[in-house]
């Protein structure tokens, strides 16, 4: 099934270079732009999102503490983390919040666009 992707980052040039390259991935229906915390509840509140790419540092929120918003609102949407820090949270709280990956923004994009390639060829991805 298509999956619809969800990318929030602070820096509109983030979003703009995740988007072109996330286009090009098989499987991918929509794709949802976010420049803040505000935007992407809104987002998640109001259309279907199967994926996040979430940003860990944004103004007045750490990615940690939306994806415990978007969890609340939607347990089933997977959430991916994109950091400048290499530093992961304890596992158990990724878990709990739907994260299923943490990604540097320092690491080869081919590996993110790979893990999201494959999230999304998921059979039962799109079904949530």
């Amino acid at each position: 099934m298509p999956v619809n992707i969800l990318l929030v980052d602070d820096n509109e040039r983030v979003i703009k270079g995740l988007r072109e390259l996330i286009s090009l991935i098989e499987n991918i229906d929509k794709i949802y732009t976010a420049i803040n915390a505000n935007q992407a509840e809104e987002i998640v509140r109001s259309t279907k999102v199967d994926l996040i790419v979430l940003d860990y540092l944004m103004p007045g929120i750490t990615g940690l503490e939306l994806a415990e918003k978007i969890h609340e609102i939607d347990p089933h949407i997977n959430i991916v983390m994109l950091s400048i820090i290499d530093r992961k949270a304890n596992q158990d709280i990724l878990n709990r919040y739907g994260i299923v990956k943490w990604f540097t923004k320092s690491e080869n994009v081919g590996h993110l666009l790979s893990f999201l390639s494959e999230l999304a060829s998921k059979s039962d991805l799109g079904k949530s």
